[in-house]
């Protein structure tokens, strides 16, 4: 982090998404119910890029801080078939950051 403002900030905005997942479906796999849609087709591929980066440059791990954005990702990896054919890996996710935006 260049420093704990960065971080704060990073980790206020995992932490109201955490919330809005809790919030908008309780008891509910996604965002709009029990089936993905729009908003997990936008929202996963920032996620996943979030989660390797920030594993990868910053040791934090994501998933383990922020139990319902786990919850949610491991829904989409458990249900939805199509997200296997799209979703990236955390190698390829960490080293695309320094070429788009310089060293984290």
């Amino acid at each position: 982090w260049a420093g704990n403002r960065e971080r704060t900030a990073f980790e206020e905005a995992l932490s109201a998404w955490s919330t809005a997942l809790e919030r908008i479906a309780p008891g509910k796999k996604f965002m709009l119910g029990d089936d993905a849609g729009f908003v997990e087709a936008i929202a996963a591929p920032f996620f996943e890029r979030y989660v390797a980066s920030a594993l990868y440059w910053k040791g934090m791990r994501v998933r383990d801080a922020f139990g319902a954005i786990d919850e949610w990702m491991a829904a989409l990896e458990a249900n939805v078939q199509s997200y296997h054919a799209l979703m990236g890996d955390t190698y390829s996710h960490a080293h695309d950051i320094p070429p788009q935006y310089g060293a984290a």
